[in-house]
């Protein structure tokens, strides 16, 4: 085994074993469905409070996400990394078990093109939150979350540059 994957291996199960009460598994998984959540009620705030051309604000941020979340799927299909739960003895897993992929991690995607959208420091701290809470989950590994990560901050940050690029005042 190489030592990315040994450390990927222990890093989940140090944040994997963590101590799992009631109420740290509701906040948890509380959490990881905020990925999907945080930015719904997001979109719907920028209409309610930008009445000038809302309907390609919504549009936009729409096909954006759903563009997002088909190039992460892809990814996986691509990759085709099993699950931790179904590939490591001794799991803590919580909640409903996905049956796709694993890597990488489409809600700390998610999180983190959210996060780099509207530029929030509170929305970075969720982000990581939900990519610790997908390891505490079981239902992804450290290398996965990362990558979510790193593909949500790029996503964002590319289409900002592009956006700015196209209505940059001459």
């Amino acid at each position: 085994m190489n030592l990315v994957l040994f450390l990927d291996i222990q890093l989940f199960y140090f944040i994997n074993h963590f101590p799992h009460t009631f109420l740290s598994d509701t906040v948890m998984r509380l959490v990881s469905w905020g990925a999907y959540a945080v930015p719904a009620i997001l979109i719907i705030w920028t209409v309610w409070k930008n009445k000038e051309g809302r309907g390609r604000r919504v549009l936009t941020l729409v096909t954006l996400y759903a563009l997002g979340y088909l190039l992460v799927e892809g990814l996986k299909i691509a990759v085709g990394r099993p699950r931790p739960f179904l590939t490591l003895p001794d799991v803590t897993t919580v909640g409903s078990l996905p049956d796709s992929y694993s890597f990488p991690s489409g809600h700390t995607a998610l999180a983190f093109l959210t996060a780099a959208l509207f530029r929030k420091k509170w929305l970075w701290i969720f982000a990581v939150f939900v990519g610790i809470s997908r390891i505490y989950l079981g239902v992804h590994y450290p290398a996965d979350v990362t990558f979510g990560a790193i593909f949500g901050i790029i996503y964002g940050f590319l289409y900002e540059n592009l956006q700015y690029r196209r209505y940059r005042p001459c």
